[in-house]
């Protein structure tokens, strides 16, 4: 049961979503944008996303057209476009 435990706090620590910490769509590396490629999500996500950057916001993401508004809404709540 603690390896358990262990595995799972591993796994929240390495995990920004997981972890309660979002991920900014401007700064974060492809291998960290990685990680919002979920379920009702199509191939290639991260890349998407890098190669529309920069963003004002998270709505940009949709309004620029870079992910579908199903995509949108099963990351909307993993993501963030921190001020400057």
């Amino acid at each position: 049961m603690k390896l358990w435990a262990a595995l799972l706090l591993g796994l929240a620590l390495t995990t920004p979503a997981l972890a309660g910490e979002k991920i900014d769509i401007n700064k974060a590396p492809i291998t960290v944008l990685d990680k919002l490629e979920v379920k009702n999500t199509g191939p290639m996500l991260s890349e998407r996303i890098q190669s529309g950057r920069p963003y004002k916001s998270i709505d940009d993401l949709t309004s620029k057209k870079v992910i579908s508004q199903q995509e949108f809404e099963a990351i909307k709540n993993l993501i963030i476009v921190k001020a400057k």
